[in-house]
């Protein structure tokens, strides 16, 4: 027999009974705002975080500006949205993170599938025996797998480095909101701000060790891929670099813009 005793409880504020603990705010569950200018002016017109002390903010919203946001006359509504904004950013950049990473290690599963039994061997013993057409054919489709598998590798590991920023940015977000709630003087604004914040902490409890352990079964499973595979990438961009200067470099016309101080940019956007 279950007795009451056996599941735990926490206090109700509202009801003041022991109520049994439930899971709550689930992601999926998270309030999103669709147009924040109306949202700020929404938190203005209800009084959420009026501000009567900015006679020039208060004009402007009388006649009808949604938002301040970015100008001089700023009032509490504008930043007050500001919090709710970097909360929903932060939290959307997480789930889109981990949408990234599960398709990117399904790319670099696919990518180990591709390649080439025996690629080890082929690639290793490459000039030292007779040529014929089709083992060119096979090294070089099997050094074409490789680089798809070392391109899928590296997307994992940026995504993997990108992580713990977004975490710690969410962490940020949701903790400026959670200290500055007793500015909110609408309780349906404040629920919402609350729920949100539940809903972040929630994913954050999915957060995972800053040291890289949950990838080091499938690191162990390709690291001889990965080795094999360091130089693929630049590689490849000497092949590019050698087929310019053999057609004449490339026309004037297509110069690749500037990247990162004096540096040419690896990649056209």
């Amino acid at each position: 027999m279950t007795t009451k005793n056996t599941h735990p409880t926490f206090k109700s504020a509202s009801s003041l009974k022991d109520l049994p603990v439930y899971k709550h705010s689930d992601a999926s569950e998270f309030i999103r705002v669709e147009n924040f200018d109306l949202f700020e002016y929404m938190l203005w017109h209800q009084g959420v975080a009026r501000d009567m002390g900015n006679a020039r903010a208060e004009a402007f919203r009388q006649n009808g500006v949604q938002t301040l946001v970015g100008t001089p006359h700023s009032d509490a509504a504008a930043h007050c949205r500001g919090y709710f904004e970097r909360l929903q950013n932060a939290f959307d950049a997480v789930l889109a993170l981990k949408e990234e990473e599960k398709n990117a290690r399904q790319n670099r599963g696919q990518a180990k599938g591709r390649l080439i039994p025996g690629w080890q061997d082929l690639i290793s013993g490459y000039g030292t025996r007779r040529q014929d057409d089709a083992i060119v054919e096979t090294t070089r489709s099997s050094l074409e797998r490789l680089h798809s598998h070392k391109v899928a590798s590296t997307a994992c590991d940026v995504i993997s480095m990108m992580k713990y920023p977004a975490w710690q940015t969410l962490n940020i977000a949701q903790k400026e909101l959670s200290d500055r709630l007793y500015l909110i003087g609408k309780t349906t604004v404040k629920e919402m701000a609350m729920h949100n914040i539940l809903c972040a902490r929630q994913l954050l409890l999915q957060q995972e060790p800053a040291t890289p352990t949950t990838d080091a079964a499938e690191q162990r499973e390709s690291s001889s891929v990965s080795v094999a595979t360091q130089f693929l990438i630049s590689d490849q961009w000497d092949v590019e670099k050698l087929s310019e200067k053999l057609d004449g470099g490339p026309a004037k016309s297509n110069d690749r813009p500037h990247g990162w101080g004096n540096m040419r940019s690896p990649v056209d956007y």
